[in-house]
Formats: structure tokens, C-alpha cells, sequence
């Protein structure tokens, strides 16, 4: 027999955190007829997600809240260069300059995706969009 250390104690009472949260959900859930995965075997049963099929849009406001604004601003806050008339502010701080130049990157990347995007209506009728 091991000896009664305060961790084999605290290890075979089950006293992890969280683990008086789970009981108590899976005592909830099963109250309600809502089957839970036991928790050992949540990496066992879980399945990836099927691959989804391409999503149609036709209107470019609504691809745009859903899809583009997001990725426009993590494209636009990349600054590899500043535009001539912003480098050439002499009072601005440096932090205002990378402001104004990521302003106006996704005012561009914006432009460019409705461009895009309308030209890809007229040659094909609707957008696909694989999320």
C-alpha cells in the first residue's frame, strides 16, 4: 500500500478543481435527460468537424460583417511602409502615423475586397466564401 500522502489523499478523494463543478453538472444534465460525455472520455469521442461546403453570398455588406471586416483589420495593422504624405509629418508622433497608415490600409483592403467581390457577382452570379 502507498503512503497516505496529502496528494494520494487528495487524488483518490478526487479532489481536483473542477471536479465538484462537473458532478454537479453532469448531475444537472442527467436530471434533465441530457446525456454528457464522461469526462475521461472527451478526446476519445470527439469527432473533428466534417468539412463544410462553401457559403453563398450575394450581398457584400453582409460577406463583409460576417467575414471581411475581421480579417481586413488583422491584415490592415501590418504597417510595412507609410505613404508619402504621412512620412512627411514632421510634428506627428510615430504612434499617430502608424494609426493614420493602418486606417488607411483597411480603408484600401476594404475597396479591394468589394471590388472583388462584385466582380466575382457578375462573372459567376454569387460569392462563395469557405469560413
Amino acid at each position: 500500500m502507498k503512503d497516505l500522502s496529502r496528494r494520494f489523499f487528495m487524488r483518490a478523494i478526487g479532489a481536483v478543481p473542477g471536479a465538484a463543478v462537473a458532478l454537479d453538472l453532469q448531475a444537472k444534465a442527467a436530471a434533465h435527460g441530457v446525456p454528457l460525455l464522461p469526462l475521461s472520455d472527451v478526446r476519445v469521442q470527439a469527432q473533428p468537424a466534417a468539412a463544410a461546403g462553401p457559403t453563398k453570398f450575394l450581398d457584400f455588406g453582409e460577406w463583409w460583417k460576417k467575414f471581411g471586416h475581421e480579417d481586413a483589420e488583422s491584415r490592415a495593422r501590418h504597417v510595412s511602409h507609410f505613404d508619402a504624405d504621412i512620412l512627411s509629418m514632421v510634428s506627428v508622433s510615430l504612434t499617430s502615423k502608424i494609426r493614420m497608415q493602418r486606417a488607411r490600409n483597411f480603408e484600401q483592403i476594404k475597396i479591394e475586397q468589394e471590388r472583388d467581390f462584385l466582380s466575382r457577382i457578375a462573372r459567376d452570379g454569387h460569392f462563395n466564401w469557405w469560413p
